[in-house]
């Protein structure tokens, strides 16, 4: 797969910290084994099931996504949707940064992919909190060549949790990131610039 444009979402930045999974499997032999041999289990699943090897018929809270726009149906099923507002944060988010560093992971990352920096677009993903505008991740894509976006709206998003973006801070964040996509040059993609649509946002109802 060799996409004509990378969208790369960065929560926060390109840095060496590992996932707890990551981090586990790299520490601990077993922690490898296990992590791999679920891995072929995931790829063997329909035959280790069929032939009985894997016990398919256990019963579990299953969500899936929609396959028209990546949505996740965990909405008052896995959890109950609540919006926690989010406090503005006086720092600038540089600290949390190394900004030559990530640029230089990311080109070295590019270049792997064998993606050109010219056909990638940096979005900073929304936290908790609320940062001072620019992100540094702007310095980083203007850095490696990268086109940059930033659909963060601010007090218009809210969190369902910790991590995740409540059901419509979902569907506003992804609005502003259309309309921004949508300005931005389409040399990559062959085609002319589409329209710019005008619409706002669904509101919360």
């Amino acid at each position: 797969m060799h996409p004509r444009v990378l969208v790369i979402g960065i929560d926060p930045y390109f840095t060496e910290r590992l996932s707890p999974p990551a981090a586990a499997a790299m520490s601990s032999r077993w922690e490898f084994v296990r992590a791999w041999v679920k891995r072929t289990e995931i790829r063997l699943q329909v035959p280790l099931c069929r032939w009985h090897i894997l016990n398919c018929r256990a019963q579990a809270i299953t969500a899936f996504r929609s396959s028209t726009d990546g949505y996740f149906t965990w909405r008052d099923v896995l959890l109950k949707d609540r919006e926690h507002p989010r406090p503005h944060d006086t720092r600038l988010r540089d600290f949390q940064v190394n900004i030559p560093f990530a640029a230089q992971a990311a080109k070295a990352f590019l270049a792997r992919i064998d993606m050109p920096a010219a056909c990638v677009v940096m979005v900073p993903m929304p936290t908790t909190r609320i940062w001072p505008k620019p992100d540094p991740i702007k310095r980083v894509a203007d850095a490696v060549g990268a086109m940059y976006i930033d659909a963060d709206t601010g007090d218009d998003l809210a969190f369902v949790d910790e991590m995740h973006l409540s059901y419509w801070s979902a569907k506003r964040f992804s609005a502003e990131f259309l309309r921004a996509f949508d300005r931005l040059p389409q040399t990559c993609l062959g085609v002319p610039a589409p329209l710019v649509a005008t619409a706002s946002a669904p509101k919360n109802p």
